[in-house]
């Protein structure tokens, strides 16, 4: 676990035997998140330094189901980041902006509700008195984290106890209920006295607080009359609250209780606080709020000493309740241990917290049944282990929907459907998530640019070149090498992935491997009597440079010579070279009789080339003359007058030139 290691190396650093107790941690309030700058913006920034460790914290922000059915009603639709956190040193600090070295590995939203946890390395820590977190306060709170190298040593407890989501407070309703009227709906407001104030929970309170439907994690309140509330939850669903079915037939009832908590997905990676359950209806005095929700244990440590001491994040029971609907139970929480040693006996406890019983016991309710609440959900243990280490003893249960008591009525000892809530669950492989690719917008981590992307020309090679050079750095390309700079050829998609054995870059750029045009399928040419002649540069759509200065695919020519044209298409190009001679027109008859005048034969247009043979055969195929670089030496000595044949080969590429020489004697 490359992340356990690196934390606990900081952590050498610090002194030995630190002991701890009381509130160890500090809560900084995030107020916006920029997710491409990997930054945040905070309250007060004061006392952060570059270099710092932080841990991000996302509690609220999630989406749910607004629909009226009671099986998706709360249920998460989106959690837009709610209960991802990761570890994030610090790149800059400017101003109240906090920047951070590795890009973010985890989900956060701007609008969703985080909070900064600056982190203190301790080694040979021991708790010598009860650790515990500032109480979840809507805003900030709710989590102890210790990161300790060598040993933690429990001499007390961690106690986070009903310090999470907070449970739907009393309201005293003066509504004047009706029996026959139902009130279903999922969202009131508290105050109007027709349903109890929902627990609190990953979601956000709409517009109205109160009514049946459950905030995610945050179990539902009663609806009118006297309906229990529903207990919170956290990856195990809350109970439901229990009716209101007093036995009268003109008796106001309560057929509508606060929904459960609904179960959340954790991915073995995010973490939430237990949900707060919902209050019951009350039109008296007694109270009948819902319990709270624990909050949230985490520990990197190489070992712990636990002495038979406590983790205690279990969920709060609710208050019975006295001729009203009850509140629920409030979920357990989470716990989260990052070692492989626990060398004594740890017990963590994260049951969820039981219903309020309904007590009909004053005298003008001991014949009613009003709702007890739902029990509250045990809570998550989360171990980097593959096993639950031997010496770890877990409290997991859900807790019990409240019942009825010390009623004349048949309802008496009865829950009238709440509830309980599930068992808590534990996780094993986790690991403490931290950002691994470095942020571009940090000055202090290399940045690694391959560059713009490349055109090569049928199959030419490129070399690509990550950039830094060092012992330190590690090369990953998406070909398989591991140097600095590679040599890559044809079309296609590159990338490198460059480790400094802290963060990652990475970059990708395309190699497009272009053709080359074509070359012309016509490059010799003649031209007789004063004619001309059309050179043809083909390749429709590219571009041409001709040595005439012209740029047309085609020019029309009327003198011998080389003519050169440059063909460029798609950043490839090619010379092409044509040749255009004057008519070959050799002379076919000689007359060697001496007068001087056409004893030899001479061919004008070889312009004394050198470049050529000639061979000339009798009638019966004989080679009778041969010679390279002809220069007009042929005069027919020795030979008898007719009729010879010859073959003219200019070496430049033509078929040779053959036709038929009469001596005349």
């Amino acid at each position: 676990m490359r992340l356990l290691i690196l934390v606990l190396a900081i952590g050498s650093f610090c002194v030995s035997g630190q002991n701890l107790s009381g509130v160890i941690n500090q809560y900084i309030e995030v107020t916006a998140v920029d997710v491409n700058r990997h930054a945040v913006d905070v309250v007060s920034s004061s006392g952060i330094a570059v270099d710092d460790s932080l841990l991000l914290f996302q509690m609220q922000g999630a989406e749910i189901s607004t629909s009226q059915v009671d099986s998706s009603n709360g249920t998460v639709t989106n959690y837009n980041g709610t209960g991802s956190w990761e570890l994030a040193e610090v790149c800059a600090v400017d101003g109240n902006t906090i920047t951070f070295k590795k890009q973010f590995d985890q989900e956060f939203s701007d609008d969703g509700l985080l909070q900064l946890i600056p982190i203190n390395y301790y080694s040979n820590a021991v708790i010598t008195d009860t650790v515990k977190c500032q109480a979840w306060n809507g805003t900030t709170g709710g989590i102890v984290v210790i990161f300790n190298h060598g040993t933690l040593d429990f001499q007390s407890s961690i106690q986070v106890s009903k310090l999470g989501f907070r449970g739907g407070q009393h309201v005293e309703s003066t509504f004047s209920c009706s029996f026959a009227l139902n009130l279903e709906d999922y969202e009131y407001d508290s105050n109007t006295g027709r349903a109890a104030q929902k627990g609190e929970g990953i979601a956000f309170y709409g517009n109205l607080d109160g009514g049946r439907g459950p905030l995610g994690n945050g179990g539902g309140g009663g609806n009118d009359h006297n309906s229990g509330g529903g207990g919170g939850s956290n990856i195990a669903g809350g109970g439901i609250g229990g009716e209101n079915d007093d036995p009268g037939v003109f008796t106001c009832k309560g057929y509508f209780p606060g929904l459960p908590g609904r179960s959340l997905a954790s991915n073995n990676e995010r973490l939430f606080m237990g949900g707060g359950a919902g209050a019951g209806h009350s039109n008296s005095t007694w109270v009948t709020h819902g319990g709270n929700g624990a909050g949230i244990v985490i520990i990197v440590s190489d070992a712990i000493e636990g002495n038979n001491e406590n983790i205690l994040a279990f969920g709060g029971n609710a208050p019975e309740a006295h001729g009203d609907g009850a509140g629920g139970g409030g979920a357990g929480g989470s716990v989260c241990l990052f070692t492989d040693n626990i060398n004594s006996t740890l017990n963590i406890d994260v049951h969820g917290g039981n219903g309020g019983n309904m007590d009909a016991s004053i005298a003008s309710n001991t014949d009613r049944c009003f709702g007890p609440g739902g029990g509250g959900a045990g809570g998550l243990i989360r171990y980097s282990t593959a096993t639950a280490p031997a010496n770890v003893v877990s409290t997991l249960n859900g807790g019990l929907a409240g019942i009825v008591v010390n009623s004349t009525a048949g309802c008496n000892g009865s829950t009238i459907n709440a509830g309980n809530g599930g068992a808590g669950v534990e996780e094993f492989n986790g690991e403490v998530p931290e950002g691994f690719k470095c942020n571009p917008y940090c000055d202090l981590v290399h940045d690694v640019d391959l560059g713009d992307n490349i055109n090569t020309c049928d199959q030419d090679s490129a070399i690509l070149d990550a950039g830094y050079e060092g012992a330190q750095y590690t090369y990953d390309w998406s070909t398989g090498e591991t140097s600095q700079t590679i040599e890559v050829f044809g079309s296609g998609t590159y990338s490198i992935i460059l480790d400094d054995g802290y963060c990652i870059s990475c970059d990708t750029l395309f190699v497009d491997n272009l053709s080359k045009p074509e070359l012309p399928s016509q490059l010799f040419f003649d031209i007789c009597g004063g004619g001309s002649v059309i050179l043809d540069a083909e390749n429709p759509g590219a571009s041409y440079d001709w040595s005439t200065g012209a740029s047309s695919q085609t020019i029309q020519v009327n003198e011998g010579g080389l003519y050169v044209v440059n063909i460029w298409d798609g950043g490839c190009g090619i010379a092409a070279f044509f040749d255009v001679f004057e008519c070959f027109d050799p002379p076919n008859t000689i007359t060697p009789n001496g007068d001087g005048a056409n004893d030899y034969w001479i061919i004008d247009q070889l312009n004394n080339s050198s470049n050529n043979s000639v061979e000339i055969f009798n009638r019966r195929g004989q080679s009778v003359f041969k010679a390279d670089n002809y220069q007009g030496q042929f005069n027919g000595d020795g030979l008898p007058g007719g009729v010879y044949y010859y073959h003219l080969d200019l070496k430049n590429g033509r078929d040779p030139i053959v036709g038929t020489l009469t001596i005349v004697r």
